[in-house]
C-alpha cells in the first residue's frame, strides 16, 4: 500500500525532534513535504539503509535507542517471507 508522507507529516517530524524519515519504495513525497524536510532538515532514507546503518551504530556501541519502526518492519518482512 502507498504511503503518502505531506508537509505536516515534515512539521510534525521536527516537532517531534526527529532528523530523518524511513521511507520505502511505495512512499509518495509531496512537493511541500519535500520543501519542508529541506527547510527543517530532515532526511528521508530507504528503510534498508536506515536499518543497515542502524545495525552498524548498534555494534558500535553508539545508539542505545530502540526505534520501534524498525523492529516493526523487520519483523514484517520476517512474517512475510514465511
Amino acid at each position: 500500500m502507498k504511503k503518502l508522507i505531506s508537509q505536516e507529516d515534515i512539521k510534525k517530524a521536527f516537532k517531534d525532534k526527529k532528523s530523518t524519515i524511513i521511507i520505502d519504495d511505495d512512499t509518495i513525497i509531496t512537493p511541500s513535504a519535500r520543501d519542508a524536510a529541506r527547510e527543517y532538515k530532515i532526511q528521508f532514507k530507504k528503510e534498508s539503509e536506515h536499518i543497515c546503518s542502524h545495525k552498524e551504530s548498534m555494534c558500535n556501541g553508539e545508539d542505545k535507542e530502540v526505534d520501534i519502526d524498525v523492529i516493526y518492519r523487520i519483523v514484517k518482512e520476517v512474517l512475510e517471507e514465511t
